[in-house]
């Protein structure tokens, strides 16, 4: 997905077909006075590839501010001069630019670079060693170039600019159970990766065609996706997922993924009912999540729940509803899915292991569940089964990751907050304790961390043959 400055904008081709062959060139600009972004850090997807004649094919393009704020403006599509469309860049519906995860977290430096801290039992911070980071270090080899980060259980992953898949930890899918302490190549993924939704003992990336691949050092519970419970310590192609995927999340031992069709499809383990199709049965290959809204544009996934974000900004969740995770006012489990209480503006969704957070339309932040550890960021460590304000972020955020312990945010300004309990030193301030309203992490004040805001583009005004999209 090569990329170039052109006449002042920002140009990116990518390939697609629709029933037969198809050329996309997509091209944009940011609005006067915006932050403008380096152009090999953007990045673009298609839902579908190739698209067939009728559906709709979906566009993602992704631009990162390098230290000079939120990027803003608009991306236009045109077919030669005739405009299909004019679409603001957003906040990102996932994980891009931080990931906090079970007991460790990392995000992207303004440069580009990746940087990860907290428990290092296997390499997952990748600087080399094994030994617990207080506060964030390197990754060895990734100083520049990163487009997207992901942490999970044992394992940390990164997308380059280039689309290139590279892993560090435990379970890094190049065909070993060996532990890496550096950054090593995905097998077979090639350039065409696009993110990562990582879960404590498998591993899935949504790829550049709209497809799901994954591997799981333990498949006991179909997290792989692919019928089978056997090890798969390389990628492996989800069933029925070849195409039309835009969003994913893990949880334990499940993943969810989301259609460009706005449906909602999830694998794994579920026996807390964290699949949502009214079982609390094991599904080894992807099954509908059922009683959702058909415009569902992004998920989240703690370890035995998932929550799902509409394009209306309401939030369902389901699945294992202790301490109030699912939002709904109540400690029941649901095996299908339950409306958040008295929340319309959510952009994003991440769902931590205990608890859920969101990030509204104003730039705050809202977080519900588990809070024995200060990981709501209300000042207080009382459970909440609604949601509730996260102290200092009722605006200026632009993103939010919820990990095990704790959870993260990325400023408008490029600063990085954190709070929780920080037992494992996964909120990079360099001190222990429970910290329950944002703190910042050491080394990420404002314009050091990387800001990220994404366009997405549908269309169905696309006849049969070559297109030249600008």
């Amino acid at each position: 997905m090569p990329t170039e400055l052109v006449s002042g904008r920002i140009r990116a081709t990518m390939d697609c077909a629709i029933s037969g062959v198809a050329i996309f060139a997509l091209a944009f600009g940011l609005a006067a006075g915006s932050a403008w972004a380096d152009p090999s850090s953007t990045r673009l997807s298609t839902s579908s590839n190739p698209s067939v004649y009728g559906e709709p094919v979906s566009l993602t393009a992704r631009v990162a501010g390098f230290g000079s704020g939120a990027p803003g403006g608009k991306v236009t599509f045109k077919k030669g001069k005739k405009k299909l469309g004019k679409v603001a860049l957003r906040a990102p519906v996932g994980d891009t630019v931080l990931s906090a995860a079970e007991n460790h977290t990392c995000a992207l430096t303004a440069a580009g670079g990746a940087k990860c801290w907290g428990s290092n039992g296997t390499g997952k911070v990748g600087d080399g060693t094994t030994m617990q980071r207080l506060t964030p270090v390197d990754v060895v080899g990734l100083s520049s170039g990163v487009a997207a980060i992901a942490a999970g259980g044992s394992t940390s992953c990164a997308v380059m600019d280039t689309g290139a898949a590279r892993c560090w930890g435990g379970s890094v899918g190049d065909g070993t159970s060996a532990v890496n302490t550096v950054p090593v190549d995905v097998t077979a993924l090639g350039t065409g990766a696009v993110a990562f939704a990582l879960g404590e003992g498998h591993n899935c990336v949504l790829t550049d065609t709209g497809g799901v691949k994954c591997w799981a050092g333990s498949n006991t519970f179909g997290s792989a996706g692919d019928g089978t419970t056997r090890p798969r310590l390389s990628p492996v192609d989800v069933v029925g997922l070849a195409s039309g995927v835009v969003a994913l999340a893990a949880g334990s031992t499940h993943t969810c993924a989301v259609t460009s069709a706005g449906d909602v499809k999830c694998w794994g383990g579920n026996g807390s009912g964290q699949l949502g199709d009214g079982t609390t049965a094991d599904r080894y290959t992807p099954v509908d999540v059922k009683g959702l809204p058909k415009d569902v544009i992004a998920v989240g996934a703690g370890t035995v729940h998932t929550c799902a974000e509409t394009k209306t900004g309401d939030v369902w969740c389901w699945g294992y509803n202790g301490q109030g995770r699912l939002g709904d006012g109540t400690t029941i489990n649901r095996t299908k899915p339950v409306k958040v209480v008295g929340l319309t503006s959510a952009v994003a969704v991440t769902g931590g292991a205990t608890f859920t957070c969101v990030l509204t339309n104003t730039g705050g932040v809202k977080c519900w569940g588990q809070n024995g550890g200060g990981m709501l960021g209300n000042g207080t460590v009382t459970d909440s089964p609604v949601p509730v304000d996260t102290v200092g972020l009722g605006s200026g955020v632009a993103e939010v990751s919820a990990g095990r312990f704790g959870t993260c945010a990325v400023t408008v300004a490029g600063a990085v907050l954190c709070w929780g309990n920080n037992i494992f030193s996964q909120l990079g301030i360099g001190a222990s304790g429970i910290f329950d309203t944002p703190t910042g992490v050491v080394g990420f004040g404002a314009g050091t961390g990387q800001v990220q805001r994404e366009a997405l583009f549908s269309t169905t005004g696309l006849q049969v043959g070559k297109h030249k999209i600008k």
